[in-house]
């Protein structure tokens, strides 16, 4: 399980993103519903709408009910 504590003070740190995404690639739920809001958002990367779609379709598809669109 990915620890995302810090991620609602995640801004503009790619590093921090580039983790998260990461761990998303691995599986892990958590950080799948995280990548998706980051993408989203923006944060540490550039806005990518269809990234953030996939990050949370694929944390919904795991059971994540919070990452529903």
């Amino acid at each position: 399980m990915a620890d995302l504590r810090g991620l609602n003070l995640l801004r503009n740190d790619p590093v921090t993103a580039a983790r998260v995404i990461a761990q998303a690639e691995g599986g892990d739920m958590d950080a799948q519903y995280a990548a998706g809001l980051i993408y989203a958002e923006g944060r540490g990367v550039a806005l990518d709408l269809v990234q953030a779609y996939y990050w949370l379709t694929r944390a919904v598809e795991q059971g994540d009910s919070d990452a529903e669109i």
